[in-house]
Formats: C-alpha cells, structure tokens, sequence
C-alpha cells in the first residue's frame, strides 16, 4: 500500500510539472498580467501587456513563473540608468526567452516576450 501511495504522488508531482508545457505555451504568465497584443509571426515580441504590480514585484514574480516552467536564468540587460527598464534571457533547451519589463507608473509594469531558437 505504501508502493502505491508513494507511486501516486510521484506521478501526481510529476504531471503537475509537465502542466505548463502540455498548454503549448513557453511559460505561464504571473497572476494578473493582462495581455494587449500577441503576434504568431515569429517576428518580434509573441506577447506584450501590462501588469498591475510595481517594477520590482513584476521583476519577482515574472522570474518566479520562468522558473517554475523550466527556463534557466542567462543574464539581464539594464536599459536604463534609473532602473525600471530591462532585458532578461532565459533558456530551456534549444529555446530561449527573450523577456523586456518596464515602468510605466508606480504600480503598473509593461512586459513583452518572445521565444526563439538559441546560438549556443
């Protein structure tokens, strides 16, 4: 009996990690970030929005639902002196995710990504 229950739970365990890869998307976007404009061309950013939180809780919570999809973090681009705007590469794989956030206000974050096959 305890075979099996510890069976259960690995596969339960298992089959929740697989969750975000089985929807078809690169990675599940954090809780309240709102989608403006997507784009299945391959030619630029797939998604861009807005996100109700400040810079720095975008930036948390955005490397928080990267790494629960299984993308490993590469480095960051800051794009301004100020802060509040910058560049994140991630990579699982072949793939890699090219992840920009920026302030727009003190409680609202802009976001766009995209996913493109790695140099390396």
């Amino acid at each position: 009996m305890t075979k099996l229950l510890l069976f259960c739970f690995i596969l339960l365990r298992l089959s929740v990690q697989a969750m975000p890869f089985a929807s078809g998307r690169p990675f599940i976007l954090p809780v309240g970030a709102i989608i403006t404009d997507s784009s299945e061309t391959g030619k630029g950013w797939k998604e861009r929005g807005v996100f109700g939180v400040t810079f720095v809780n975008a930036q948390k919570q955005f490397q928080s639902a990267c790494l629960k999809n299984g993308w490993q973090f590469v480095h960051t681009v800051p794009l301004a002196l100020s802060g509040g705007h910058s560049l994140y590469t991630w990579r699982r794989g072949s793939q890699e995710l090219t992840l920009m956030l920026w302030r727009i206000d003190v409680g609202r974050t802009g976001f766009s990504w995209g996913v493109s096959k790695s140099g390396k």
